[in-house]
């Protein structure tokens, strides 16, 4: 799980959301802001994709710790990443390798 510093708040999600670059895997669609001091994280599931809360959540913490490792190669940036409905049909390990590829992307 991510630390509460590198989580991101919502006014600053709103920023990123409505500023930022994007970023579309088969898998994910990722939206980023570089010209920030600290290095910030989200992870949105659709209720539409998956009903269950304890399932988006999960999920959520899942994506929290793949990134968790990566944090420290990374430059300062804002990142929002968005779960497609496509990940359903692949595994973990597909997801694992889509979201630190993207976070090669930014550094």
């Amino acid at each position: 799980m991510l630390s509460k510093k590198n989580r991101m708040d919502r006014n600053l999600y709103t920023e990123v959301f409505n500023r930022g670059r994007a970023i579309h895997t088969p898998l994910l669609f990722c939206k980023y802001k570089k010209d920030v001091s600290k290095k910030r994280f989200s992870a949105v599931i659709a209720k539409k994709i998956l009903h269950q809360a304890h399932d988006r959540n999960s999920l959520r913490r899942f994506v929290y710790d793949v990134i968790q490792p990566e944090i420290d190669n990374m430059a300062p940036a804002s990142v929002i990443f968005i779960l497609k409905k496509t990940f359903l049909e692949s595994n973990k390990v597909q997801l694992k390798k889509e979201i630190k590829e993207t976070l090669s992307k930014l550094s």
